[in-house]
């Protein structure tokens, strides 16, 4: 997969000889069921189409630039972006491109977004959500794309998707991240939500002549954590799973968590070594006293 970052005012002229595409658009956040129905119809067309299948996506969230209210911005991912062009290429995606969204870019208008950056990209077919808003103050929507896009390129709207009566979005995740609910998140993400960090210490630990492992990790800060809590989890370590229980205290080290697991790690060699932490389920809340 080619990734290409581009840039508003600066970085943002591709070469006219670029190849045709058909591009999905979106931020794509956790790369949830909804997201994946957007990506695998634009691979579908693109392969019938036999064009190069793309995606655009945007970092930071818009909301960091947009949003007077410091309490309303989205700061933290479920997917950082590292780990969403992971998700994309393992999906076959030929061409990310990553917009810079900065001020500048924010104030473009919807047709000045597709002029530069649609057209720059030399889509031929653009899919997106039908929920999907462009453009300063996101006036620019899926009915407006179609209309200025006739005699250039297609357009094609996703629907709605939903699960248990509700819209599978970014959204419904964080708020089922921010009260515990993290064994829901797989109806909506389509598998458990994950969290990838390092291994910085390894303490052995013993109860009742049993030995286990109490391991320190670092985090990605950009991570989007569970709300405080006691949680099942599972841990990936090399080729090896672990089970174990996570506590989130109710103030932590920003970017550190402490795992115990079920048992010792069959190796000895494990720090700094990558570990991905799977949810499973809140076992017990956190109370705090005040």
């Amino acid at each position: 997969m080619e990734v290409v970052y581009l840039e508003y005012p600066e970085n943002y002229i591709l070469p006219s000889d670029i190849n045709s595409c058909v591009l999905a658009l979106g931020f794509f956040d956790g790369v949830h069921v909804g997201h994946k129905e957007i990506l695998n119809m634009t691979k579908k067309i693109a392969t019938v189409k036999k064009l190069d299948f793309s995606v655009m996506t945007f970092h930071p969230h818009p909301s960091q630039i947009v949003n007077k209210n410091k309490k309303n911005r989205i700061n933290h991912y479920l997917t950082p972006l590292s780990v969403k062009k992971e998700i994309l290429q393992d999906m076959g995606v030929d061409k990310l491109y990553i917009i810079n969204f900065n001020l500048p870019f924010s104030k473009l208008s919807y047709k000045e977004f597709m002029n530069i950056f649609i057209s720059g990209v030399n889509a031929k077919h653009v899919v997106a959500g039908f929920d999907f808003k462009y453009g300063y103050r996101g006036l620019g929507n899926m009915k407006q794309l179609a209309a200025d896009g006739k005699g250039e390129f297609e357009v094609t709207t996703v629907s709605k998707v939903e699960q248990h009566y509700q819209k599978i979005s970014s959204t419904l995740i964080r708020q089922l991240l921010s009260t515990g609910q993290v064994h829901k998140i797989r109806n909506y993400l389509g598998n458990d939500y994950k969290i990838m960090g390092k291994i910085r210490e390894l303490i052995t630990v013993t109860n009742n002549h049993h030995q286990s492992d109490l391991l320190i990790l670092s985090i990605k800060e950009e991570y989007l954590m569970p709300v405080t809590g006691i949680y099942k989890i599972e841990a990936d370590i090399g080729h090896q799973r672990y089970i174990g229980v996570c506590t989130i205290p109710f103030k932590s080290e920003n970017g550190y968590l402490e795992v115990l697991l079920n048992d010792r790690i069959k190796r000895n060699d494990t720090l700094d070594e990558n570990i991905k932490i799977i949810w499973k389920e809140q076992i017990e809340t956190v109370r705090v006293s005040i």
